[in-house]
């Protein structure tokens, strides 16, 4: 018989290069960075892809779109990456102290000392749920409810750039910081090459005080986009922008949209309008555009029907679902009881079989 020369590579050989905060993909191989949010990294497929754009199009006043951004930048800070924040604060400190405060692991689990009473068989099996929620391998909880301690984010390493300048001004901001911290991917790889994601975040892209609502001005952002994307592709850098994409008309929106690897919208609900079908949820999530990089065909969540909810502690993405019929109309008419058709006593009615 004769003896192979094949030998497994263990796991620091064959990945000599291991990037805090990053994921490889089981689905098309690519590296993933976790969006701080663990329902909406299980409809991404993983996470979001190392030189990705991901666009988040505003609700109506900006509300949840803002919190997606705090949670973003916060798993950025607990995995050391990073930041780049293009807003109008100036200080630096004034953005992390509104970031959401991490949790630990053993808050969100607790003790699971009540096992099923039923057959050891099924003892391992999960629990029925709507919701998206699964265990983060490399992620964080974090509890929107109180902000970040300066302990926390006091190693961090952030850059802000005031919005009012402009969108050239911003690319050439960008192009500086990725090659200031050296964040672009080296030609040959070592195994004792130290390398960090950046973590760009451009809340109100678009908005009446970035700039104008003009063809000219939508023209700037795509290709400001386009530039940006390309930018991301050499580097290892994600981006998160939110768009008011409501102040732009539907042609306008799908321009910019082009020009990004991720979309999702937000649709938020008002308290006087609201469907009672979805009275536990606070919006509505439409994937307009899901990652497709390296892949002919993108990863496809479990549903395409998601709503969002904001709990005092968290922000859950769950699949949209119908509550049980609880009235007693369905099972009586007119305070009469249903009764058998082979009943003698049945009244038969034209309609009855």
């Amino acid at each position: 018989m004769k003896r192979t020369t094949f030998t497994k590579k263990s796991g620091k050989g064959a990945s000599g290069v291991v990037i805090p905060g990053t994921h490889p993909s089981l689905h098309n191989g690519l590296l993933l960075v976790s969006t701080g949010i663990p329902s909406l990294d299980v409809v991404l497929g993983g996470g979001l892809p190392v030189g990705s754009i991901m666009m988040v199009e505003e609700d109506l006043f900006g509300r949840f779109s803002k919190i997606i951004l705090k949670y973003y930048l916060a798993e950025g800070v607990m995995c050391n990456h990073s930041l780049f924040v293009a807003s109008f604060e100036d200080k630096n400190e004034e953005i992390l102290t509104q970031l959401p405060k991490p949790v630990t692991k053993d808050i969100l689990t607790g003790s699971k000392t009540d096992d099923m009473k039923i057959a050891f068989r099924y003892r391992d099996l999960s629990t029925a749920t709507n919701s998206l929620d699964a265990p983060p391998k490399y992620g964080h909880y974090y509890d929107i409810s109180r902000t970040m301690d300066k302990i926390d984010y006091e190693h961090c390493g952030i850059t802000t750039l005031n919005l009012n300048k402009l969108i050239r001004s911003t690319l050439n901001k960008l192009n500086t910081i990725a090659s200031d911290i050296q964040h672009t991917a080296p030609k040959s790889i070592v195994a004792k090459t130290k390398l960090n994601i950046i973590r760009a975040a451009i809340p109100g892209l678009g908005s009446p005080l970035w700039c104008e609502n003009t063809e000219d001005n939508v023209s700037s952002i795509a290709r400001f986009l386009h530039a940006l994307r390309a930018l991301a592709r050499n580097s290892l850098m994600t981006c998160v922008v939110t768009v008011p994409t409501h102040l732009y008309t539907p042609h306008q929106v799908n321009v910019i949209r082009h020009m990004v690897d991720c979309s999702i919208e937000l649709e938020s609900f008002s308290k006087e309008k609201t469907n009672p079908v979805f009275s536990q949820f606070h919006g509505l999530i439409r994937l307009k555009k899901l990652p497709c990089l390296n892949s002919l065909v993108p990863f496809i969540p479990q549903s395409l029907d998601l709503g969002f909810e904001l709990k005092k502690t968290k922000f859950q993405i769950k699949c949209l679902h119908l509550p049980p019929d609880m009235s007693d109309g369905a099972a009586e008419s007119d305070g009469k009881t249903q009764k058998s058709p082979c009943d003698s006593n049945t009244l038969h009615r034209k309609l009855d079989f």
